[in-house]
């Protein structure tokens, strides 16, 4: 961690973003990967203790069979590449949106944790009890390619719930079990953990256009350094040219 510099999060090109930096703590139900959070062979004949509240707050453990595995938890994932061709087409609208860049040593990231992966599927609980919620943090060398890092969640620990239909942003006392699938819980991340923002090769100027004006024209986040994705003729890799005028 301490030699990490910085951290990415792929995303379509949403201008709304830079207006209210909110990043979902996804829930088990929304990962691809569907080994997250699934116990293991060991866990799933007796109740297995889950640490009910992950994160900044209190933390303790409570005895939970295997169906409620890590209820109430969720996820927000990173990565530690930006030059990743396959995370721009699999996270970034295939080339169209932005992969954000943040500063891993801010105390939002104080918990972040990189993903380990494997071959084959370890007894976690057995062979990484010290390490909370164990289910969360290692998978398949199939993924290897991400380089994750993993922000774990209690849900509870939201700032607020959005209708991802209207682009509303409601109170956390809506989030409730019984709350739309379209309702997600959102956590906020500082203006000062934000450092880069780094638009597609595929990107639409006008989306490019509305999102350095909103840069360029609010005060705490006129830091952010701004650059435009662009293809090597020569290579398969990614070029990335900063844009003129300077976004700062």
């Amino acid at each position: 961690m301490r030699f990490l510099k910085s951290i990415f999060k792929f995303m379509p090109a949403r201008a709304e973003f830079f207006n209210n930096r909110l990043l979902r703590i996804s829930p088990r139900s929304a990962l691809n990967d569907p080994y997250d959070s699934h116990p293991f062979s060991s866990d799933l004949d007796k109740p297995i203790e889950i640490y009910v509240a992950i994160g900044r707050g209190h933390i303790y453990k409570e005895p939970r069979k295997a169906e409620n595995h890590l209820r109430g938890t969720g996820v927000i994932s990173f990565t530690e590449v930006v030059d990743n061709i396959l995370m721009w087409s699999h996270y970034a609208n295939s080339h169209k949106g932005v992969a954000v860049e943040f500063n891993p040593k801010h105390d939002y990231f104080h918990s972040i944790q990189r993903v380990r992966y494997t071959t084959q599927r370890p007894d976690l609980r057995t062979q990484y009890s010290e390490i909370m919620a164990p289910e969360l943090y290692f998978k398949s060398d199939q993924w290897m390619y991400e380089k994750e890092w993993r922000l774990v969640k209690s849900t509870q620990m939201g700032n607020c719930v959005l209708d991802s239909i209207t682009k509303t942003i409601l109170p956390m006392s809506l989030a409730t079990k019984t709350m739309p699938p379209t309702h997600f819980i959102m956590s906020t991340v500082p203006t000062d953990a934000i450092k880069s923002v780094f638009f597609g090769c595929m990107a639409e100027q006008t989306t490019i256009d509305e999102i350095l004006e909103t840069i360029n024209t609010t005060p705490e986040i006129k830091h952010i350094n701004c650059y435009k994705t662009k293809l090597n003729p020569d290579k398969f890799e990614l070029i990335f040219e900063p844009l003129q005028p300077p976004c700062a």
